[in-house]
């Protein structure tokens, strides 16, 4: 029998040591991240604060897990990449793989994908020590040697986190740790050495650059998940190791100056976030998202958007194109309109295409029908 194949997660860490390349061809992304054109001069002041779209969606895999298509009678797609430039997709699976329509989708439209690592609450201690410290066997080179620093933090994993990387031509990793560190100070700075590894060997084996994202949550002092709502001493260290520090989304207004202020010319690495669904959040989420904007805008951190697909999954799933274009950019008189404005009213779109071409058949990619040359197909 012919199985179908599905993009998955990786469960575990003996799942992922397991793991080799040349497994899954199916799942490969086929299209190179194309590089935009620089600004032109006359670019939006905001052009420099960078977007986050992190995807959190029904679990994750469902509409989007058959890289050969599917049946479903409605679907979520973005929209608007040109206002996006890091796509997140996440799940709560221990490691999260984005499924390849992703990949390609991002990176034709010049947006980096990133995949998922989290471990949660009790389960993810025990899980979170053996990824930094490397699992329990020796690892040895072809001679024979030993080639894992046990003295203070192992390679074994990070080496794995880069090859599926790799291999599945996806950008790299966010990182969220939502289970403490029960090493406390000192198991932070096994993370810290962890963290700058995985980030060396994913710009090293990247084209253009992998990228490598840590979410506000454990704290350096005592290895506590505590969340900062910023960027603070307590997180900084980590950030330090990262490309950014993607902040929890229950700030207040004078948080995003703070953060800005003690990050100094890495300002625009700081993605303040930002809960669509209007958990806690500041400005309310939803439709008033933008009220968030402003200030971040105004204090000069980047942002990140966490699970807009609420525009589908809150709202009535039959009106989505409708209620999308709504919250991205409006209609025509909105950006007049002091009670509500699109997010395009504070994240300018990003240039087309790359430096030399442009092209758009004005497809959505997905549909009911295929046609060739104008000609129903199936």
């Amino acid at each position: 029998m012919v199985s179908i194949p599905k993009s998955q997660p990786i469960k575990s860490l003996k799942e992922l040591l397991a793991w080799q390349p040349g497994q899954d061809e199916y799942n490969v992304a086929n299209t190179p991240l194309h590089l935009r054109p620089s600004p032109t001069l006359s670019a939006s002041p905001y052009s420099d604060c960078r977007v986050i779209v992190c995807h959190d969606m029904a679990g994750g895999y469902a509409e989007d897990a058959s890289p050969q298509g599917n049946s479903y009678s409605t679907l979520y797609s973005i929209q608007y990449w040109n206002h996006v430039d890091v796509f997140i997709y996440f799940s709560h699976s221990l490691i999260t793989i984005p499924p390849v329509v992703w990949t390609n989708a991002a990176h034709r439209n010049g947006v980096r994908c990133l995949g998922t690592i989290i471990t949660e609450w009790l389960p993810g201690v025990l899980v979170t020590d053996e990824m930094v410290s490397g699992p329990g066997q020796a690892f040895v080179d072809q001679e024979g040697n030993d080639i894992v620093d046990r003295r203070f933090f192992s390679r074994a994993y990070a080496d794995k986190l880069v090859q599926l990387a790799v291999y599945f031509k996806f950008d790299g990793w966010f990182i969220n740790i939502e289970s403490i560190l029960r090493g406390g100070n000192k198991q932070a700075e096994q993370m810290y050495a962890f963290l700058a590894y995985l980030r060396k060997r994913l710009h090293e084996a990247i084209p253009n650059g992998g990228e490598l994202i840590w979410y506000d949550s454990v704290i350096s002092s005592t290895g506590e998940v505590a969340w900062q709502d910023k960027l603070s001493s307590e997180n900084y260290r980590f950030f330090e190791q990262s490309d950014g520090i993607f902040t929890n989304y229950t700030w207040k207004e004078g948080y995003v100056a703070e953060s800005a202020a003690l990050a100094g010319s890495r300002n625009r690495d700081v993605y303040t976030g930002i809960d669509i669904w209007g958990r806690n959040t500041f400005g309310g989420g939803g439709y008033t998202a933008y009220k968030a904007l402003e200030v971040i805008q105004r204090d000069k951190t980047s942002c990140a958007l966490f699970a807009p697909a609420w525009t589908y999954e809150f709202l009535d799933k039959k009106d989505f194109l409708t209620n999308d274009r709504l919250f991205w950019t409006g209609f025509h008189g909105d950006k007049d309109n002091k009670a509500f404005l699109p997010i395009s009213a504070y994240i300018p779109a990003r240039p087309s295409g790359c430096s030399s071409w442009f092209y758009s058949n004005f497809d959505r990619g997905f549909g009911h029908g295929f046609w060739v040359n104008g000609k129903v197909r199936i």
